[in-house]
Order: structure tokens, then C-alpha cells, then sequence
């Protein structure tokens, strides 16, 4: 993993590194969505939602990153660097 994050962090800054799954960490309902969009420039993306095909039903990393990706690949679709303006909460599906 420290090369992975060593052109971000001098990698002689980095002590240990442990990847640790929190028990408590498992949210309390998924959505079958990959994000929710709140405004226009304004996505929420995380673990708790998972791409419709999932049908694991329960978060994972995977999710989070797979959400992450496709509320980037939606904000940059929109160049919503020259649109601007606001919107009520959206699910998008």
C-alpha cells in the first residue's frame, strides 16, 4: 500500500499501516442507488449505497468506491463548472 500513496505522502512520513474493518461500521439501510444528488454541484456518495446489480444487500469498501466513481463521472457529465443554479433533493437511479 505505501506505494500506492507515496506521490501523495512522502512515504519516510508513514509509520505502519493496518487495514481494520470496524465491527459498528455497517449501516443501518443500504440504497440500491449509486448516489443521491442534493443540488446540482452537490452529490452524496459513500458505502451505504450499492449499484442496483448488487445483490449482496450489506456495505462494502467496493461500494463506496464504486458510488464515489459514478457521482464523479455524473458531476463531470454535467460541467456544472458553467452551469450553476441549485435543486431539490434528486435520487438518481
Amino acid at each position: 500500500m505505501k506505494n500506492e500513496i507515496k506521490e501523495w505522502i512522502g512515504v519516510n512520513h508513514i509509520k505502519s499501516i493496518q487495514l481494520k474493518k470496524w465491527r459498528y461500521a455497517e449501516v443501518e439501510r443500504v440504497l440500491h442507488q449509486p448516489f443521491v444528488e442534493i443540488m446540482l454541484s452537490l452529490l452524496v456518495a459513500g458505502d451505504a449505497f450499492l449499484r442496483r446489480e448488487d445483490k449482496t444487500n450489506h456495505s462494502r469498501l467496493e461500494s463506496a468506491y464504486l458510488s464515489g466513481k459514478s457521482a464523479a463521472a455524473e458531476l463531470i457529465g454535467k460541467n456544472i463548472w458553467k452551469k450553476g443554479g441549485n435543486k431539490k433533493w434528486k435520487i438518481i437511479g
